[in-house]
């Protein structure tokens, strides 16, 4: 009887031990299998009923959009309120969203709104900058590209982020929101034309502005590197 019953709860422990594995491979699989859905197949399900997938979304995007919101007003705690009233509007508006259109560029669009409203009710001074820039500057883009990867470069790239990022937060705001969609999100010029309601030339004309401010006021700095 001792013996039987000692084989009894080996077994019951192996059946135990395989259903855990079984559960566990099951909601790896889940895991992975939504982690690969993309942002309009999400918002499809959330849609549907599955609200639970919405964390989903905040997941992919929420460090973004507070980097973004920080980068423009400042104010890191504001930043993160801001991006949760974002997320909330985000849920809120989800049954009015066309499928049509990129996620991320409706997003985008909520949070720059959000942004920009709240500047307004602050009136938050922005700075200008003189936008002359000799043409035969090298460009920044191409400053941050050609730059070696050893320690003392590397410290010096480093820096040059830090007063790039600086220069950024003093561009007036009209040039500064689309520098940060497209250099700091990564967002398409057409997706920045969506996601700020403005004709694709007015953005690629102020993003061209913007970068030649930036220039201007980095042209020591670059030229100081240039000559190294």
């Amino acid at each position: 009887m001792v013996l039987n019953g000692t084989l009894n709860k080996k077994r019951a422990d192996f059946y135990c031990l395989c259903c855990c594995k079984h559960c566990y491979w099951k909601a790896r699989t889940t895991m992975v299998t939504i982690d690969s859905l993309t942002d309009e197949e999400v918002v499809a399900r959330i849609k549907a009923g599955e609200v639970d997938l919405f964390e989903i979304l905040v997941h992919r995007y929420q460090n973004r959009l507070v980097n973004y919101i920080y980068r423009m007003i400042n104010q890191k705690d504001t930043a993160m309120e801001l991006c949760q009233e974002v997320f909330l509007k985000v849920f809120k508006s989800l049954k009015q969203y066309n499928p049509e259109y990129k996620f991320t560029t409706w997003i985008h669009r909520i949070a720059s709104n959000a942004t920009i409203d709240w500047i307004r009710k602050k009136k938050l001074p922005t700075y200008s900058m003189e936008s002359a820039v000799n043409e035969d500057t090298p460009t920044l883009e191409h400053q941050l590209k050609s730059t070696a990867l050893n320690p003392q470069e590397s410290l010096e790239m480093s820096q040059l982020k830090s007063r790039i990022m600086i220069a950024i937060d003093e561009l007036p705001i009209i040039y500064k929101e689309l520098i940060l969609l497209r250099h700091i999100n990564h967002l398409s010029y057409d997706d920045i034309a969506k996601a700020v309601d403005l004709p694709l030339g007015t953005v690629k004309n102020r993003i061209f502005r913007g970068r030649e401010m930036l220039k201007s006021a980095l042209a020591e700095e670059l030229k100081r590197r240039s000559h190294g």
